[in-house]
């Protein structure tokens, strides 16, 4: 008879490259991730002893299994990894659950001028234009595939992306900002099948307002103006403010400045939006 497995084993997590090769074993003082259950699944990739991901970086230290073995519950010592360094890692449990762990620089890394804002209230007035790191649960029907999608607790999937938006309101008592967001809907402006073009307008950054796109016959609203305040940004010419979709933004994210609306377009966009949801 075979013996049962331990339950704790049953239910230990298994570390996957993107390339299909699993790794010997690995360690992190990250809390969720310790003492995984690792293996390769095809022993030839050991023959090699090639890691095209990890040979360069030193941050990496792995120490592989004989004959593509799985091997059991792991400690610390075993590899030491750096989650800002490196490859991408899934992570699958007994219950199906997947996390990408990410430690690809130039795909993860959040530019430097992102930072959490202190004293936040200098930073989040009204008419401020930002980005900032959002995450909600994926809708249905879209294409999943892309990187910005990860599928999380319950194995549900999540949407992440760099979004842009500006400061509508703020709530000092429960430190968060209302903020309305600034889109293109993919090159499409308010063209965009299912949205309601009476609560869109255009956000420029140059001398003059650019011309609407066809079909946008609907979108009556004046143009608002943003002041940039680095030559390096630019706004599309097919950029749209959503007028009646406020998002609450707590005040301890990392946000980068991108620019102000001017005092007029400021108020514009207030009483835009107050017309639109209050």
């Amino acid at each position: 008879m075979q013996p049962q497995a331990n339950r704790h084993q049953q239910q230990v997590p298994t570390y996957v490259s993107p390339q299909g090769r699993r790794l010997s074993s690995i360690s992190s003082s990250r809390p969720g991730i310790a003492n995984p259950t690792l293996s390769y699944p095809n022993p030839s990739n050991i023959a090699t002893g090639k890691h095209p991901v990890w040979d360069n970086n030193p941050q990496f230290n792995i120490e592989e299994p004989p004959n593509g073995q799985t091997v059991g519950a792991l400690t610390h010592s075993r590899m030491n990894m750096n989650l800002n360094q490196g490859s991408s890692f899934d992570v699958h449990t007994s219950t199906g659950t997947r996390t990408n762990l990410s430690a690809d620089p130039k795909r993860e890394r959040l530019d430097p001028g992102f930072k959490v804002r202190k004293p936040p209230k200098d930073f989040f007035i009204q008419g401020r234009v930002f980005y900032t790191l959002f995450t909600q649960p994926a809708g249905s029907g879209g294409d999943t595939n892309s990187a910005d999608f990860t599928q999380v607790k319950y194995g549900e999937l999540a949407h992440t992306q760099i979004r842009r938006l500006v400061v509508v309101k703020n709530v000092p008592k429960e430190y968060f900002s209302f903020c309305l967001p600034i889109t293109t809907y993919q090159g499409r402006g308010a063209t965009k099948h299912g949205i309601d073009q009476r609560s869109h307008t255009i956000v420029f950054s140059g001398a003059h307002a650019p011309v609407k796109l066809p079909g946008e016959d609907k979108m009556n609203k004046v143009p608002l103006k943003v002041e940039l305040f680095s030559p390096s940004e630019k706004l599309d010419e097919r950029s749209r403010i959503n007028l009646g979709k406020p998002y609450p933004i707590e005040w301890n994210v990392k946000v980068k400045e991108i620019g102000q609306l001017d005092k007029s377009s400021t108020q514009k966009m207030i009483a835009y939006w107050k017309d639109l949801t209050l």
